[in-house]
């Protein structure tokens, strides 16, 4: 559920449905995520997709490549091993790199396994942990609400943001 920050109107890109301003994202009563007119390119939606693969070898390292082409197109940072934050420009998006991911899972052979677990679209937040000062950076670089370029925290080489 998403909690109001601002209660002015705007028209959604897609549709020119008229939607409230919730949370930086324009948003219907139904629900249906909407791409507002002017601004959209500042507000900055992602979602986080993270897999596993059963496989060994050749065949894991082209399983992971396959899914990582999915991506291609999109902005993305990987922080973890099996964890990618991916910058979005709507729900259609995500549909998109869902269908594609799910779809390279479905292909594999039958000793093999893909999990897939793909986040809703998150449009504020802040990400806490500890990791290089440069990850940090690039995270901001797909999370910020309003695009800013600048990173937080102290120098090192690993850092905690929060």
């Amino acid at each position: 559920m998403t909690r109001a920050v601002s209660s002015g109107r705007s028209s959604c890109r897609h549709c020119r449905a008229q939607a409230l301003s919730l949370c930086g994202i324009i948003t219907k009563t139904c629900g249906n995520n909407h791409v507002p007119i002017g601004g959209a390119d500042r507000i900055l939606m992602h979602i986080m997709v993270s897999w596993e693969i059963e496989a060994e070898g050749a065949r894991r390292a082209a399983i992971n490549a396959a899914l990582r082409r999915r991506l291609h197109g999109y902005s993305w940072v990987r922080p973890l091993s099996s964890f990618y934050i991916v910058r979005v420009r709507d729900s259609e998006d995500r549909a998109k790199i869902l269908d594609g991911l799910k779809a390279v899972a479905r292909g594999v052979n039958a000793s093999e396994r893909v999990r897939v677990l793909v986040g809703p679209i998150v449009a504020e937040g802040h990400y806490s942990g500890m990791l290089p000062r440069d990850m940090w950076d690039k995270i901001h670089k797909r999370t910020d609400t309003v695009q800013s370029g600048a990173g937080t925290g102290t120098s090192g080489q690993d850092r905690r943001a929060g």
